[in-house]
């Protein structure tokens, strides 16, 4: 403990009195009824005492080394040298050291008569071309970082001889170049995208001579979707439900068919062919009489307005009642007409085919 007082009063006191309580705790720990919890509070408190002083010691002994370090050094023995003890405080000092302003211009002077310089000591810097000189910068000892006077040679702290570092101006900043300017994006000249024209919608007569194309290529679902496709804006032509009928009679829709040539029947009844199509529908059901009745009356309008029907389709409607009427067992009227049909062109094979299907 004496160690410890040697450098610190307040250690010393702290220690003393730690030491006392707790040889207080160990006294009252040997009489006869002691008390467990104070004599370890007061021992604990002693110890702690102790440590604090302990403590307190070593801080002031590294406080008093460090104002040590930063002292006069002791030099060397005669002859061994000097050899360099401060040399993070050197690197402190060379980092710190002030950077010499730039000198503005002086003005043109008459020029001064020159002044000798010793050589050996460091020349103060001036100013280029016939400026007047700048007062000397100061010097730093670079093995110890110490501030040295113009004249000095030797470090008075160190004893290394001087080599004094003169700070160096700094090199004026290059003009920065002027930014050129930055031309302006031409104006882009408005284009208008013309719109697109929408296709003339086809006549009537064009759509039906589209269909006939579909219809002699066999292409039966694509003639009743070009004639559905026009029946929206005619729903009430007669020729347009006609041709529609005769386009599900060729997908074999048949009750679709007799729905549209019943419905041309009621917007158009003087056009024969509606007539003609519809026995043609009662003959395949094998339905002779009302495909009879529905004959009849096809022949019955075209004789009386003969520009109701062409000479093609006369021969048709003579020729499929023919046949008709075979079935009846109708011979004669049978034959009859048969002879109608070729007078207005139907096909000699045709007929044929029909005489001997029919016995005739």
């Amino acid at each position: 403990m004496i160690i410890w007082y040697n450098n610190s009063v307040l250690a010393s006191v702290v220690s003393i009195v730690s030491c006392m309580i707790a040889i207080i705790g160990v006294y009252y720990l040997r009489s006869d009824d002691p008390n467990p919890a104070l004599v370890a509070v007061l021992i604990g408190v002693g110890v702690a005492g102790a440590v604090c002083g302990w403590l307190i010691s070593r801080a002031k002994r590294k406080k008093t080394a460090g104002q040590n370090v930063l002292g006069q050094p002791q030099l060397p023995p005669q002859g061994q040298g000097v050899q360099p003890q401060f040399q993070p405080q050197a690197q402190a000092a060379q980092r710190q050291m002030p950077q010499a302003a730039p000198v503005a211009q002086a003005q043109p002077q008459p020029a001064p008569a020159p002044i000798p310089v010793p050589i050996a000591a460091a020349s103060p810097m001036q100013t280029p071309a016939q400026g007047t000189p700048a007062p000397a910068a100061p010097k730093f000892c670079t093995n110890c970082g110490n501030k040295l006077s113009p004249e000095a040679k030797f470090c008075p702290r160190c004893g290394k001889p001087v080599q004094a570092v003169q700070p160096q101006a700094a090199p004026a900043a290059a003009p920065a170049p002027a930014a050129a300017p930055i031309p302006a994006a031409p104006e882009r000249a408005e284009q208008t995208i013309p719109e697109a024209e929408a296709p003339e919608p086809l006549t009537l007569d064009e759509i039906f001579l589209k269909a006939e194309e579909y219809k002699e290529a066999g292409e039966y679902q694509a003639e009743l979707d070009t004639l559905n496709a026009a029946l929206a804006e005619n729903p009430s032509d007669p020729v347009l439900i006609t041709k529609i009928g005769r386009a599900y009679r060729h997908l074999g829709k048949y009750t679709q068919a007799a729905a549209c040539y019943k419905r041309a029947a009621q917007l158009d009844p003087d056009m024969p062919t509606i007539y003609s199509n519809l026995a043609a529908i009662y003959m395949r059901n094998n339905e002779f009489d009302a495909a009879r009745a529905q004959y009849e009356q096809a022949i019955f309008l075209f004789s009386e307005d003969p520009s109701r029907a062409d000479d093609s389709e006369k021969a048709v409607i003579y020729a499929n009642y023919a046949l008709c009427m075979g079935c009846l067992d109708e011979t004669e009227t049978a034959r009859r007409n048969l002879g109608y049909a070729e007078r207005y062109g139907y096909p000699e094979e045709s007929l044929n085919t029909i005489r001997a299907n029919l016995g005739l």
